[in-house]
């Protein structure tokens, strides 16, 4: 089980979508009436995995509850958007740590597209005018913070990446807990 966090608008919905029906994209209907509850399955190192995946933006009392029966955590951050990224230490942190603190964590930032189009609009500018996208280097200084297993971007408009956040959550998942044989 993989529960995913992070505020509403980072972009973990169309990630979940990417994965589970090869689209990021649908009708804000259709969106209404889905779950925020996904099955996917991955092949990993030739061995197939079913994942169950939860989409968690709000941390009210029905969610805690199941969190002590995930596998990883998936901390999301969109890397336009500085808020969401002080959000994963701040709140979703926390919240891991406070209802499940031996779970993995693998922090996630998402929407590189974001930052790719950013780098092309500087090329242009000749000022140096302060941005608020997240760079990998700060991405990597969270993650190694918070004692995250990993930390890895995506983006699921680009479909760059977010086949690498599930197989590495799967990684962590299987891999051999310390102190156990």
């Amino acid at each position: 089980r993989i529960v995913i966090l992070g505020d509403s608008t980072v972009g973990k919905t169309c990630l979940l979508l990417q994965l589970c029906y090869k689209s990021n994209t649908m009708s804000r209907k259709h969106l209404e009436s889905i779950s925020n509850n996904y099955v996917a399955n991955i092949i990993v190192d030739g061995k197939v995995y079913k994942l169950e995946l939860c989409d968690v933006d709000n941390l009210d009392t029905k969610i805690s509850k199941p969190f002590s029966d995930t596998d990883v955590f998936c901390l999301c951050f969109s890397v336009g958007d500085m808020d969401s990224f002080r959000h994963v230490e701040n709140k979703w942190y926390a919240e891991v740590k406070n209802c499940s603190p031996n779970s993995p964590i693998i922090v996630v930032g998402t929407k590189t597209d974001l930052r790719e189009n950013e780098n092309k609009k500087r090329g242009k500018k000749d000022d140096d005018s302060p941005t608020a996208i997240v760079s990998v280097k700060e991405g990597r200084k969270m993650a190694k913070k918070l004692g995250a297993k990993r930390y890895l971007e995506c983006s699921a408009l680009t479909q760059k990446g977010y086949v690498e956040v599930f197989t590495e959550a799967v990684k962590v998942c299987v891999a051999p807990k310390k102190g156990k044989k």
